[in-house]
Order: C-alpha cells, then sequence, then structure tokens
C-alpha cells in the first residue's frame, strides 16, 4: 500500500518536472533571460551609474563637513548693526518670491 501512494506522488512531480523542463528550453524563454541579465540590476550601467553617484555624494559631503564650521562661526559673528538691514532684505526676497508667480500671470509671460 505504501508504494501505490508514493507511486502516485511521483508521477504528478514527473510531470511538473518534464513542464518546467520543457518551459526552459523554450526560445522564449532564453530571450527573456537574456534581456533580464542585460538590463538587471547588476548591468554595468547600473553599476557605473551607483559608482558615479556615491563618489559625487562623498565629494559634497566631504566639502560640507570642512566648509560648514567656517560658516557656523561667521553666522554666529555677525555685527549688530547688520542684522536689521539683512532681516529686512530677507523679507523682502520672500515678498518677491511669493509674487513671481502672479507678477508673470498679469504680465503674461509664457514659460516653456
Amino acid at each position: 500500500m505504501a508504494g501505490d501512494v508514493a507511486e502516485v506522488q511521483s508521477k504528478p512531480d514527473a510531470m511538473e518536472a518534464r513542464s518546467t523542463v520543457a518551459a526552459y528550453n523554450h526560445p522564449k524563454h532564453h530571450r527573456a533571460v537574456a534581456a533580464v541579465r542585460s538590463s538587471g540590476p547588476l548591468s554595468e550601467q547600473a553599476c557605473s551609474f551607483a559608482i558615479r553617484v556615491g563618489l559625487v555624494t562623498g565629494l559634497v559631503t566631504g566639502i560640507g563637513v570642512t566648509l560648514n564650521p567656517y560658516i557656523e562661526y561667521y553666522a554666529d559673528q555677525p555685527p549688530e548693526k547688520r542684522l536689521g538691514p539683512s532681516g529686512i532684505a530677507l523679507i523682502l526676497c520672500g515678498f518677491a518670491l511669493q509674487s513671481l508667480r502672479n507678477w508673470l500671470a498679469l504680465l503674461d509671460v509664457r514659460l516653456r
């Protein structure tokens, strides 16, 4: 009886294995695998892009870390007479940026 059960279970497995082998030997499968390999996650284009992004990120981070103490020093040491005019200039820049869209619409300036 145990032999009969093993025979019944092995027949579907054999049929499934044959259909799987037939699917992998199909020409369309080989083209699909080749397309995935050439544009996959480890293609040369993806690796070179990742290396460039990593180098640029590291370079910008290094420059920022180097210059940050100097920027903080000058930001902490402004003369008191320049604080008022600097604040007014920042407020005017904010107003100008907020109203730029309205001025472009009023003057009928077309952007691409």
